[in-house]
């Protein structure tokens, strides 16, 4: 199977994906060869989470409003944008944690 699509271009996609209220976006701060995307890409293949979008980020500064500063891992952003919850790239490359 080729890579997905890197997503989002612009934070504004992000936004869009979240806006309907209990949908969440994990955007994932790395590169595509990372351990931690791949584990990105299996949550955005299981049809358990029907409302979570899941994105690479390319540009950090689209995501500035969430990131709060962090640079690896990933994050959760809910609540139509409003939070995001910071998860260390140590817990990003292990789908027990």
């Amino acid at each position: 199977m080729p890579p997905k699509k890197i997503r989002p271009a612009t934070a504004a996609e992000v936004e869009r994906s979240i806006s309907k209220t209990g949908w969440s976006a994990y955007l994932y701060l790395g590169a595509e060869t990372d351990v931690g995307w791949k584990n990105a890409l299996l949550i955005d293949d299981d049809p358990g989470f029907p409302k979570l979008r899941v994105f690479r980020v390319v540009d950090l500064d689209e995501v500035s409003a969430w990131a709060h500063g962090e640079t690896t891992g990933g994050l959760v952003v809910t609540d139509k944008g409003k939070f995001s919850t910071h998860i260390g790239r140590d817990r990003t490359e292990s789908l027990s944690a």
